[in-house]
């Protein structure tokens, strides 16, 4: 009986930590937005944490549940303004309860859900996957200087983002220095959706020995130093 209990136990946590890693991985893809590995294994070990609610009285586990499920939105994404973090996390427990809900009515008691799961998740890594090989295809890497800064840097043919005409690009935030200066915010439909944004004026970059005047908005949530403007590519 002991080794039966454990076992189940044993398969419960694993069920929550990939039923959890699926729906946060769904909606980081839904936002483009790309995951932080610490945020993620610490949302993750909350969502373990929360099978420990249920030896409490419905009610009380009901309110505990529902802020604790706040908590693992907040925690799983990374910082972004207050509409996409309620969105995110309002999606989040709408997953749960479909999830949970289907369980209930076909009154699911076996291996079969985590199953599935696992099988989502690894849809998931190939779509990833093959998302990275059409990047590849599609867009353009290059060696970016902005005054004594080297980037590397890539072309997004997916960035067609400007202001007045003038092209936008998007930089992380560690590079950000006094030689850049706050220009005003604006409605911004970039790789990260439309959204208002902060631009900064800056030295001007350069690739392919061409200088380009370009606004800048700083974000963490780029794979490269920078991600170039596809206006650019056309003018090489």
């Amino acid at each position: 009986m002991v080794i039966v209990v454990v076992i189940y136990l044993d398969l419960l946590i694993l069920s929550t930590i990939l039923v959890n890693y699926l729906f946060i991985k769904t909606i980081a893809i839904i936002f483009k937005e790309k995951l932080s590995f610490l945020r993620v294994v610490i949302a993750l070990l909350l969502s373990c944490l929360m099978l420990c609610l249920y030896l409490l009285p419905y009610k009380i586990y009901f309110v505990i549940r529902y802020f604790m499920g706040i908590i693992i939105g907040i925690v799983a994404f990374k910082k972004t303004d207050v509409k996409s973090k309620i969105i995110k996390i309002v999606i989040f427990y709408l997953l749960n309860m479909a999830f949970i809900g289907t369980l209930v009515v076909f009154r699911v008691k076996n291996i079969i859900p985590l199953l599935l799961t696992v099988f989502f998740v690894i849809i998931l890594y190939i779509i990833e996957n093959y998302k990275l090989i059409f990047n590849k295809n599609s867009n353009y890497n290059c060696l970016v200087r902005i005054k004594n800064l080297k980037l590397k840097g890539l072309i997004d043919t997916g960035n067609l983002a400007t202001y007045e005409k003038i092209p936008i690009v998007f930089i992380k935030q560690k590079f950000f220095s006094k030689d850049f200066s706050y220009f005003q915010s604006s409605l911004i439909k970039g790789i990260f959706g439309e959204k208002i944004m902060p631009l900064y004026q800056g030295p001007s970059l350069s690739f392919n020995n061409k200088n380009y005047t370009v606004y800048y908005i700083f974000i963490d949530e780029i794979d490269y130093d920078i991600i170039l403007n596809n206006l650019m590519k056309e003018d090489n």
